[in-house]
């Protein structure tokens, strides 16, 4: 399976500085920036708008940024566990290095997105659109991916420890090379690509999910 194209982001170089500010206001509108060591956390805004934006190890640990739009956008390390962009559309993005824990994705659109080296447990994707994404090496133990909509999303050397894809519709999606043990909702990977080892690990969870009843007498 080759993997999926992905556009990316878009930034000015060189890029001007933008001294952080102290909070979040309502529709804000950052451009062709680089933000360093920001600390939003815990601010509550709507309608924030980032294009071609570079942010340095920011802490939104907690921020409530919900149905914003984020274009050509680069994340590097930094604190964004609880950030809830619950409703916002993002686009050509580079996450890495970032501490992502508990963050919530619901309802929101992601295209051409690569996330590498992340911490995404308890990660809140549902009903999101994905296109075009890729995780590498990221922690996505106890994700919630119910019934989002997968396209074209690779997971490279991943950890998919007990996600739940309940509801999911897959199109074009590859696991081969990541750990997808004790899943839930795993009918939901019909459309997936794994390995033949993944697959003897999701027997039992495939059984459970087809009805299946194992006795050994």
């Amino acid at each position: 399976m080759t993997p999926s194209k992905i556009n990316h982001p878009n930034l000015p170089k060189p890029m001007s500085q933008l001294m952080p500010a102290a909070k979040v206001e309502p529709a804000l509108v950052l451009e062709g920036v680089e933000i360093d060591h920001v600390i939003w956390a815990g601010q509550k805004s709507r309608l924030v708008h980032f294009d071609s934006v570079r942010f340095i190890e920011p802490d939104l640990t907690g921020a409530a940024l919900r149905e914003g739009g984020w274009e050509d956008v680069e994340i590097s390390g930094g604190q964004l566990g609880g950030l809830n962009l619950t409703g916002s559309s993002l686009r050509r993005l580079l996450i890495q290095r970032v501490r992502m824990s508990g963050v919530v994705l619901a309802e929101t659109e992601l295209k051409d997105i690569i996330i590498e080296d992340t911490k995404l447990d308890l990660a809140n994707f549902r009903f999101a659109k994905l296109a075009r994404v890729r995780f590498v090496r990221c922690q996505l133990i106890d994700a919630d991916f119910g019934a989002a909509q997968l396209v074209d999303v690779d997971f490279i050397n991943c950890d998919l420890t007990s996600a739940d894809f309940s509801g999911v519709t897959m199109q074009r999606v590859d696991l081969r090379s990541s750990v997808v043990q004790q899943i839930k909702g795993i009918i939901g990977l019909k459309g997936a690509t794994i390995n033949y080892d993944q697959m003897i690990t999701l027997v039992p969870e495939l059984a459970s999910g087809l009805g299946i009843e194992v006795k050994n007498d």
